[in-house]
């Protein structure tokens, strides 16, 4: 904390007070400046990401088909392994 202060004293000795107050006005400004290039750089970065989720996007629906259709086989085929009765007394239907 004390080298800002000195470096504030250094600042105003060397180039007088008009520069001290312009370089104190011009911090709000800078933080403000600062803190829009960094939501911007956030948002650009999230954008990427959307991007490379979209561009991947039709692999993985074309894999998650292929799943899918395997999952609905290994169902019909561990269906008809069942006994013919059910814990209800009820037959089961034929498939379609």
């Amino acid at each position: 904390m004390a080298d800002a202060a000195c470096d504030g004293v250094l600042f105003h000795a060397l180039f007088g007070w008009p520069a001290n107050l312009l370089h104190g006005l011009s911090l709000p400004v800078a933080s403000l400046g600062a803190h829009h290039y960094f939501s911007r750089a956030q948002r650009f970065m999230a954008s990427q990401r959307c991007a490379r989720v979209l561009f991947r996007a039709p692999f993985a629906a074309g894999r998650l088909l292929a799943l899918r259709n395997e999952l609905i086989a290994q169902i019909e085929a561990a269906r008809w392994k069942l006994p013919a009765k059910t814990p209800f007394g009820k037959a089961r239907s034929p498939p379609c």
